[in-house]
């Protein structure tokens, strides 16, 4: 290792229930405000709470195979760690730059997604319309509030991780009181008649889509992951957990963020179908908003469901926002995105030109408008199995070639976990990818995704030289640390002298 080269320490400053409401706060998010109704519709109350449970037990594979990574290695960038570790240089710049992709886009998305919620609810923030972009309106109220949550992020994320991690505790706790009253609300006082029938009857939609029966399950089966993913955002600031802080409570902490996801996704389908029955429920102009006013009268629940649901979509923007930045400053420390995205802040230790890269394209978001970047959040979806693919098998080489290396969280099953959990992802990614899935990517989508690879491509051509610039050795000590580093190859050299 040269004795010039410093490796950039990010702030050690969060604990493990801030990480867990990172993860918790960017998995609930508000999809479920938005879809929910319609999931089920698709499928009736039965066959959408199966479809949010089977989709769980797919994931809670993959999320082992997290957990133990993220215990091992508690680096920044997480997953672009975890595949150095395994395979080298080249999967991991390809896992950071489809993770750049997936998290990047997805916080422009939700600062408008949070002006399109306001403008569903409150017509007033859809008054002084500005211009259009491709249909779509933009009104000065959602632009403003927009624009002030955007500065708030990227200010607060750039003054340092606890005051983010202080802020999405707060939302998440809020978040989390505005559930359980509604959904302790909706179980005690909802009729279980009101869920019949359990299963929706077969139906079409333009003659064509099927749903109902066995179609609407596997229709909401094949969203579910969309419903899940957040809890990789944990691995991505693994490297500023506290001094002292407990790696295998942080590796057991994402699983931990499924399972209390499939249970808030399963009780919430079942308490507001028992509210009123839930195919009128679903015939509401905005259900989960107007269902508690439509059935009871209740207007205040009405307001707590709706403000749970901002606090939802504010706690996965910022946790998006942490994690984008996280996976640019890796890159950069890396050498394998320009060096300026590797460097901290003296003050605040947290990553300056990362943030500014990262913030730039939030603030874009309300400049442009759903129509621009909706198509690129499909994408990113594919961009995240694809990832996950590459954790699962990163997991089983390490197992293979690294038996000895330390691991605080070891997942049960080992070898055979990470192979189910590979399977797990092949069966996820084929609802994505197959034309006949029901959450199969469009033609244009998977020409976006293709367009992206070739850019990836492109950059790591044109990039050899800057990418040259340090040895493997020295890359390694850059991606996973002097610690790390060596108890690898310890750990390696241990297994080559056992099996000659």
């Amino acid at each position: 290792m040269s004795k010039k080269l410093k490796r950039a320490e990010l702030a050690k400053e969060m604990g493990v229930f801030d990480y867990f409401t990172l993860g918790l706060g960017a998995m609930l998010g508000a999809a479920w405000f938005v879809l929910m109704a319609g999931n089920i519709q698709k499928a009736g109350p039965m066959g959408t709470a199966l479809a949010f449970l089977v989709g769980a037990i797919f994931l809670i594979p993959i999320g082992l195979c997290y957990s133990e990574l993220t215990a091992s290695i508690p680096v920044a960038g997480g997953e672009l760690g975890f595949t150095y570790a395994a395979y080298g240089t080249k999967l991991s710049y390809a896992t950071g730059w489809l993770l750049i992709l997936a998290y990047a886009i997805l916080c422009p998305w939700e600062v408008v997604a949070v002006g399109s919620l306001l403008g569903v609810v409150f017509p007033i923030f859809k008054t002084m319309p500005m211009y259009t972009v491709v249909d779509y309106v933009i009104y000065f109220p959602q632009f403003a509030v927009e624009m002030i949550l955007a500065i708030a992020i990227i200010y607060y994320n750039f003054t340092g991780i606890k005051k983010a991690a202080k802020i999405q505790t707060f939302l998440a706790k809020f978040m989390l009181t505005c559930f359980a009253i509604f959904l302790a609300l909706g179980l005690a006082f909802g009729k279980v008649e009101n869920l019949y029938p359990l299963v929706a009857k077969p139906f079409e939609v333009d003659g064509a889509m099927k749903f109902g029966g066995m179609a609407g399950f596997f229709a909401v089966l094949a969203i579910t992951p969309f419903f899940y993913c957040g809890f990789d955002t944990i691995p991505q600031a693994a490297e500023e957990g506290s001094l002292g802080i407990s790696l295998r409570d942080l590796g057991k902490t994402l699983t931990y963020s499924i399972l209390a996801g499939a249970f808030f996704y399963v009780i919430l389908i079942f308490a507001v179908s028992m509210i009123m029955p839930w195919p009128e429920m679903v015939k509401l102009p905005i259900p989960m908003a107007q269902l508690f006013t439509a059935a009871k009268g209740w207007k205040v629940v009405s307001q707590i469901v709706i403000w749970g649901a901002m606090a939802g979509l504010i706690t996965t923007l910022n946790a998006f926002f942490v994690a984008a930045t996280r996976v640019v400053f890796a890159l950069g420390r890396a050498n394998l995105m320009p060096k300026k995205f590797g460097e901290i802040h003296p003050k605040y230790k947290t990553p300056t030109y990362a943030t500014y890269f990262v913030g730039a394209l939030t603030i874009m978001g309300p400049f442009i408008g759903k129509p621009l970047i909706a198509p690129f959040t499909n994408v990113g979806s594919l961009a995240f199995m694809l990832v996950w693919c590459a954790i699962c098998v990163s997991a089983y080489k390490l197992r293979v070639d690294a038996p000895a290396f330390t691991r605080p969280y070891r997942m049960p099953g080992g070898k055979v976990m990470a192979i189910i959990a590979f399977v797990c992802c092949l069966a996820i990614t084929a609802t994505l990818v197959v034309p006949a899935s029901a959450g199969s990517l469009k033609p244009s989508e998977h020409l976006m995704f293709g367009g992206w690879i070739a850019l990836g491509l492109i950059n790591w051509i044109v990039t050899r030289k800057r990418r040259n610039e340090i040895s493997i050795e020295d890359r390694t000590y850059m991606v996973l640390g002097e610690e790390i580093k060596k108890d690898l190859e310890n750990a390696i050299q241990k297994e080559k002298k056992q099996v000659i």
